[in-house]
């Protein structure tokens, strides 16, 4: 039965004892409620002294019986289920603890370091996407990255295709198998984020991201040459590049352009553009990827 919120003061429903009987029939028909009683062994006279708490927990809970995902999850504060502690043998008290699947989030999440993305991302996988045949060639890569056969990825194609999904959808598979951390960041966010920590002097939260950047088992950095382009900002990049081509990283890049499209974005006359752009080409594999929007 669907359980409805009833208000009610208590004092009145003292005073009026058929209006009390229909608040304790209404508790009692709580599906959490017979649960709770038959799980702690109770005799159902405890709802009496305890009416206004597991009306409370009822109505909570009630909600809660046919959620299917943290997302859906109708409360003000998501992911947290209202649990009964009892007191003295047979008062009531209402604790607040995660449900099972905000517990299941948080343990899919704690494996990024940072991660630019909707948190529903967590849950993309490769083998749950619509695909055609470009994305298949896509997906392949991706599975060839996690498996090792190739170190880096560059995916390039218009916006909305699903480059960033997929993307985020490969380390997900790899966490699954290898339990390792991870790290999503998009380029113009965390260029805007360091060059912050440097104006504001915060030298060491600065050096703490980029050693994470530069050691990290995986890390996609998606959108690249949509952040605000300076030398400096191509310095950052060069050297997040470099070091995990040193020491052989798995790392996506993600962008609207296509390496050599990048270049003329970039300004491939200078030097230090030339030292990064020899740096991608021969540490990545290009591909394209073509067709409508994949989520």
């Amino acid at each position: 039965m669907e359980f409805k919120k009833v208000s009610f003061d208590l004092h009145k429903s003292e005073e009026n004892s058929d209006y009390r009987k229909e608040i304790i029939k209404k508790v009692l028909d709580s599906k959490v409620v017979q649960q709770f009683i038959k799980e702690n062994n109770l005799d159902e006279s405890i709802v009496d002294v305890n009416l206004a708490v597991l009306l409370r927990f009822a109505d909570e809970n009630e909600c809660c019986l046919n959620c299917k995902s943290i997302y859906e999850c109708p409360k003000d504060v998501k992911g947290y289920q209202a649990n009964l502690n009892i007191s003295y043998g047979r008062f009531f008290e209402i604790e607040y603890v995660p449900c099972k699947y905000q517990l299941e989030f948080t343990r899919k999440i704690n494996n990024y370091l940072y991660h630019d993305f909707e948190d529903y991302w967590v849950d993309a996988k490769l083998d749950g996407l619509v695909t055609n045949n470009y994305r298949k060639l896509v997906i392949k890569k991706c599975i060839d990255l996690i498996g090792g056969k190739i170190k880096s990825l560059y995916i390039h194609g218009k916006t909305g295709v699903g480059k960033s999904y997929i993307s985020a959808a490969t380390l997900n598979e790899y966490t699954y198998v290898t339990n390792n951390k991870v790290a999503f960041v998009n380029a113009k966010k965390i260029i805007d984020n360091l060059r912050s920590l440097l104006y504001e002097k915060l030298n060491d939260d600065y050096n703490i991201i980029k050693k994470d950047l530069f050691e990290v088992a995986f890390l996609v950095i998606d959108d690249l040459g949509n952040e605000k382009i300076t030398d400096w900002s191509k310095e950052e990049i060069y050297d997040i590049v470099d070091t995990r081509y040193q020491k052989g990283l798995l790392t996506i890049f993600t962008s609207d352009y296509s390496i050599d499209e990048l270049k003329e974005l970039y300004g491939k006359r200078d030097l230090k553009n030339r030292k990064l752009f020899s740096r991608l080409e021969s540490y990545c594999t290009e591909i394209e990827l073509l067709g409508i929007q994949v989520k």
